[in-house]
């Protein structure tokens, strides 16, 4: 079966381990009750970026038991990064835009950002 592979870091791909994440969750279930958290004040926060320059992903062939499959990237290259933020009660906050650079190039931006 052919299907699309996806780039994924090298240091992203060492630290996601299964031990890792239940710890993370339990230390993050244990913050919660201590401080009495609402959901007023909880926030998921998703990033995404976008690659500048050339990709090398592609097709490969794997199983019909995973809709991907991973290839290595190196870490040499530049990224932009998107930020959506969205509270548990359903509140949300303008998307933010990371650039690497010096400066800022006033075309990345338009003019006004809708709600």
């Amino acid at each position: 079966m052919l299907k699309p592979s996806r780039l994924i870091s090298v240091a992203r791909k060492k630290s996601v381990t299964e031990e890792g994440l239940r710890e993370y969750y339990e230390g993050l279930r244990r913050l919660i009750i201590d401080l009495s958290i609402g959901t007023d004040r909880m926030h998921n926060l998703d990033e995404t970026g976008v690659q500048e320059g050339e990709t090398i992903a592609g097709i490969v062939a794997g199983t019909v038991l995973t809709s991907s499959s991973e290839k290595i990237q190196s870490d040499a290259s530049a990224w932009i990064s998107i930020l959506e933020t969205i509270s548990a009660d359903g509140r949300r906050l303008t998307p933010t835009v990371i650039f690497t650079g010096l400066s800022l190039q006033g075309q990345y931006f338009p003019r006004d950002i809708p709600d």
